[in-house]
């Protein structure tokens, strides 16, 4: 992991192993010991189980949509700047401002933050709560709950990220109010599904 990403993820064994038993007990991962040749100590082996290669094409198919949009975000505001160069070399138009950038910037860790909470909400043991400081009800399936908190989480997210868009239309635009009324509606509308689909599904009678 560390090699394939350049560095950038360096996972500790006290990090790295009980995410591993977490997976194991979920039935994601199984395990098998090695025979020990000689003086070799006997190695644990991880390998994915069937349920945990349709969890993996699932979430990859979850990130696939996530990366293409901030890709998709990145390349039209890529589009913008030179546009924009154009209409400076012409008329001497306005630049786009860093506070502006760190705003949409900022916005989008938001939805990247959204996003890994439904991811870790896939690998979790115990019931995850959708409202911050309320403690979820007892489900009687918490996997299959999770699961459904996880994609909420992470469709939440994307859409968060997306609705930050009309930001870069500039601070002075009225698109603004589309970022605000847009998130107001995609809380409530969260709100509604885990309450009324979600909890209401797999909350034990």
């Amino acid at each position: 992991l560390k090699e394939k990403s350049g560095g950038m993820f360096l996972l500790k064994e006290g990090t790295l192993y009980p995410i591993l038993y977490r997976m194991e007990d979920d039935g994601l991962v199984v395990s098998r010991w090695s025979e020990p040749k000689g003086k070799e100590v006997s190695k644990k082996y991880y390998r994915l189980a069937q349920e945990g290669q349709d969890t993996l094409a699932g979430l990859k198919g979850l990130w696939e949509v996530f990366s293409r949009t901030v890709d998709g975000i990145l390349a039209g505001q890529a589009g913008r700047k030179r546009g924009g160069e154009c209409r400076r070399r012409k008329s001497g138009g306005k630049r786009m401002s860093t506070e502006l950038m760190t705003g949409f910037i900022i916005w989008l860790a938001g939805g990247g933050l959204l996003t890994a909470v439904g991811i870790g909400a896939f690998f979790s043991k115990k019931e995850v709560g959708f409202f911050c400081n309320v403690k979820p009800l007892p489900m009687r399936d918490v996997k299959a709950y999770n699961r459904a908190v996880g994609k909420l989480f992470i469709g939440y997210g994307i859409v968060f990220a997306v609705l930050g868009l009309p930001m870069l239309a500039g601070q002075n635009s009225g698109l603004i109010v589309i970022s605000v009324l847009g998130v107001v509606a995609e809380s409530i509308g969260a709100m509604a599904v885990y309450i009324l689909a979600i909890q209401k599904k797999y909350e034990k009678k």
